[in-house]
């Protein structure tokens, strides 16, 4: 397979430039130019994926890493990331992968659609995870490997910031069964703020795209110090949400200083807690605590009667009553998710 691969969702200008139109950002990129995200370039007037078949890490993770609780919980996933992202974070977690150079594409082992779904089967996994970085920024070949998957019969997952153009959007959505997406935060000003560029609508738009056509959803949300924590944003959030649909899983997690933001004040287990509260007070069935040790706050229980479902602790299963039928066993209530 050639190390080169032209990309979708481009447009030519005069000049030899071209407009990337793979997210809201429109990236105008001269010769030789990369996008924001550093994962596409224009050579020639052409712009080229220069993550297309070149996974940069791959593991066997437990579905709730991604985090995905209701989401064929207590299985193995085949997860997959790459190079570059195009939210540039000021806190990214994971900037090795995330900030990557150009020069960090050469070497990267190169392999074929078809090949991820023959993988995961041989390791043993349910499913396939998109992950680590965000995978938008190699959507051709993504969306490619999980058209694979399904006509293997393998299930595949997005973990994703949601800022992807419409268009390309929509080509995720029939391949595409369940998302991770994270909602960073309430508004345009706070995305500019830690992102560098407002695409919060977008997000939004995305996420209730995703819901609306059947993907299963759960929306994350990395609580910061300082940022994204107050509770008047944090109660917007969660009524958007609610909005939406009451039955949608939202995680909170905890965050700690990285990246670009060392000074970051790592988050104490009493705010992850308070904005718990915050998610069921505005009527949310499903609201956990994340990169905390307290399991009580990560454990399933049935919205109506409160019987204990699903038990957890960090990224693992201690015991699931919930059956395939996903329907709880003591008063009937249906459970949201794939069991």
């Amino acid at each position: 397979m050639s190390a080169e691969k032209e990309a979708r969702w481009w447009t030519p200008l005069t000049d030899g430039k071209t407009s990337c139109r793979l997210c809201p950002r429109g990236c105008v990129l001269s010769g030789g130019a990369l996008g924001v995200c550093g994962a596409r370039k224009n050579t020639g007037g052409i712009v080229y994926s220069l993550g297309y078949g070149r996974p940069a890490a791959i593991a066997l993770d437990p579905i709730e890493k991604k985090p995905l609780y209701h989401f064929y919980p207590g299985t193995l996933t085949y997860s997959l990331g790459g190079l570059g992202c195009n939210m540039r974070c000021l806190h990214c977690q994971n900037a090795s992968l995330s900030c990557a150079l150009e020069k960090d594409f050469d070497g990267l082992e190169i392999c074929a659609p078809d090949s991820i779904p023959e993988n995961a089967l041989q390791s043993g996994c349910a499913s396939i995870s998109w992950t680590y970085n965000e995978p938008l920024v190699w959507s051709e070949f993504v969306i490619e490997s999980m058209r694979a998957a399904k006509a293997r019969g393998i299930p595949s997952a997005l973990v994703t910031a949601g800022l992807a153009h419409p268009e390309v959007w929509q080509e995720f959505l029939p391949v595409m069964d369940a998302c991770s997406l994270d909602i960073k935060g309430w508004g345009d000003a706070f995305y500019t703020r830690l992102t560098g560029f407002p695409g919060f609508a977008y997000v939004l738009q995305n996420a209730r795209a995703a819901y609306q056509a059947g993907c299963h959803l759960e929306i994350v949300t990395n609580l910061m110090c300082g940022w994204n924590d107050d509770d008047a944003s944090l109660a917007a959030l969660a009524e958007w949400i609610a909005r939406l649909s009451p039955d949608i899983p939202w995680h909170i997690t905890a965050s700690r200083p990285a990246h670009r933001l060392m000074q970051l004040k790592p988050t104490p287990e009493s705010d992850i807690l308070r904005a718990v509260a915050i998610g069921k007070n505005a009527g949310l069935s499903f609201v956990y605590g994340g990169n905390v040790a307290n399991l009580e706050i990560q454990k399933t229980c049935c919205p109506h009667c409160a019987m204990e479902l699903i038990l957890r602790s960090p990224f693992a299963l201690r015991r699931k009553i919930l059956a395939a039928e996903a329907q709880c066993p003591n008063c009937g209530t249906r459970i949201y998710g794939r069991f």
